[in-house]
């Protein structure tokens, strides 16, 4: 067995626990050596006067648990080297700096997987230098990622090196005094924007089938290829960071091609096939006619959709029911700002005064009280986000007894109904807090809008800026998966697996 040294990340990223930690904070924009094949480079003293540059240095402290003194700048490579291995350059340590300012699920964590349109078409061009028996081996590893199945990613080579996604390049370092084992090749994770983070490094040095088998090659560039997707090592423990979990995976994998270590191929692991599905979840997103503002699923075992549409109107705008037949969406009476829908189908309007309505043999019937939000849940439970102001926001109420009763805990500002009959909520410092029947718990994500389904399922709008608006993500099994897409306003169908959103457009969009 042989050490692979792949991973174009920091050490302190590497716990995927175990199996295959999610990209932590600076996955992205890296290009770094092991600790044990790295000379200390040569340093230009900082200048006290780049305040800038003495704020980057004590950021990337800070999120990597480093000590200030072990952040050094190169000033002629426009780059940072941290504890001596890690690399990252000034642009992408300002990036991170800035996504840091505008929040994430939580503000230790972030999650940069490849978007949809670069993870469907990976384009990778080998360069006319890798010799033959490594060419084999990284189209060998493009073949076992294009059949794993159940995952929307491919691979595919090309033969120009113009717009591609990954660039196979050659390198050759042998051993020396401070490195009798070098390594094999490196892979940068994918950038904060959705890309691919760079090209793939391979060590000539292991060209001799007498060093490195057919056989461990394949192994070593399937692992190459899972770093371009944003799969971290199984078997190194993180030092400094708070990384994302893979739901339904093990803490130890002994059998992950992602593994520190290079050994002869066989498969993928079970758990590897778990991990990809979980990131990379084969789906589409489906437009639907007409712009919204809100938009509210059932939450019965029947897909009825409705939406607050964006056209004027007495009360807000328009109210509209989908018509799953004709493709359409057909405008009732009435106006207003927010809307619910419960499981037997009928909707709750909230208007721009905050008067509560609900829809009875076709007639919008008033109902006592005044509310910001409302939400149905699948057992029939209404709650709203009242007009009564509270800490975290305003007053949550439960509809019993036909009055509103308000829950103890503290408020919020959107509200989704769990299928137990229970209220979650973002609150105004956009915490997504769940009621326990007693009081609020802070769950520890972030989020803009919230849906609950009937099968326990909760889908959040998250805090980061992604295409199409903020990051959505799932809570399952106690971690928060992250969906493709991006969203402002969030419902959730009956079955728990159709979320509905609207994107920053304004298109109303179904999984």
């Amino acid at each position: 067995m042989k050490k692979l040294f792949t991973t174009c990340m920091p050490q302190t990223l590497s716990y995927l626990a175990r199996t295959m930690l999610l990209i932590a904070l600076l996955t992205a924009f890296q290009s770094c050596k092991e600790p044990d094949i790295i000379n200390e480079p040569a340093v230009l003293k900082q200048d006290e006067k780049d305040t800038q540059l003495q704020t980057l240095s004590s950021f990337l402290a800070g999120v990597t648990g480093a000590p200030i003194d072990k952040v050094k700048y190169i000033n002629e490579e426009k780059k940072f080297v941290i504890d001596g291995d890690m690399e990252i350059s000034r642009t992408s340590a300002e990036e991170y700096l800035n996504a840091e300012k505008t929040g994430r699920v939580n503000q230790k964590r972030a999650v940069w997987l490849l978007s949809d349109n670069v993870a469907k078409d990976v384009k990778v061009y080998i360069n006319p230098s890798i010799t033959p028996e490594w060419k084999e081996a990284v189209r060998e590893a493009i073949y076992e990622w294009n059949h794993m199945g159940d995952m929307k990613v491919n691979f595919r080579e090309v033969l120009f090196d113009y717009n591609t996604d990954v660039v196979v390049t050659a390198k050759y370092e042998g051993p020396n005094p401070s490195s009798p084992q070098p390594w094999i090749a490196r892979q940068n994770m994918p950038d904060i924007d959705g890309t691919t983070g760079g090209g793939m490094t391979i060590n000539t040095y292991y060209n001799s089938s007498s060093l490195l088998s057919k056989s461990e090659k394949k192994f070593a560039m399937v692992h190459e290829l899972g770093h371009v997707i944003g799969f971290a090592h199984t078997d190194k423990p993180t030092q400094g960071l708070i990384d994302f979990l893979v739901c339904d995976t093990p803490v130890w994998d002994a059998n992950s091609v992602m593994n520190f270590v290079v050994g002869s191929w066989t498969m993928f692991s079970y758990y590897d096939h778990v991990a990809a599905m979980v990131l990379y979840p084969e789906h589409t997103w489906k437009n639907l006619p007409g712009q919204a503002t809100d938009v509210a699923a059932s939450t019965g075992t029947d897909r009825v959709l409705w939406m607050i549409s964006k056209t004027p109107v007495n009360g807000g705008f328009t109210i509209n029911k989908f018509n799953y037949l004709t493709n359409s969406f057909t405008q009732v009476p009435g106006g207003g700002v927010r809307i619910a829908v419960g499981p037997d189908g009928t909707p709750w309007v909230v208007n721009n005064l905050g008067q509560i309505f609900k829809r009875v043999n076709s007639q919008w019937q008033m109902q006592p009280g005044n509310a910001h939000d409302i939400a149905v849940g699948a057992d029939g439970s209404v709650y709203i986000v009242s007009t009564t102001p509270a800490a975290g926001g305003f007053a949550i109420k439960k509809w019993k007894n036909n009055k509103w009763e308000q829950i103890s805990g503290i408020g919020g500002m959107r509200i989704a109904v769990a299928s137990y009959g229970f209220a979650w909520v973002i609150d105004n410092a956009n915490r997504v807090l769940k009621y326990n029947g007693i009081n609020m718990e802070d769950t520890g994500a972030l989020g803009r809008d919230i849906a609950a389904g009937r099968n326990n399922s909760i889908f959040v709008i998250g805090q980061t800026p992604v295409p199409g608006g903020y990051s959505i993500k799932k809570f399952e099994k106690d971690c928060w998966v992250q969906l493709a897409g991006g969203g402002v306003a969030i419902s959730a169908h009956g079955t728990g697996t159709q979320p509905v959103i609207i994107n920053n457009s304004g298109v109303v969009m179904e999984y």
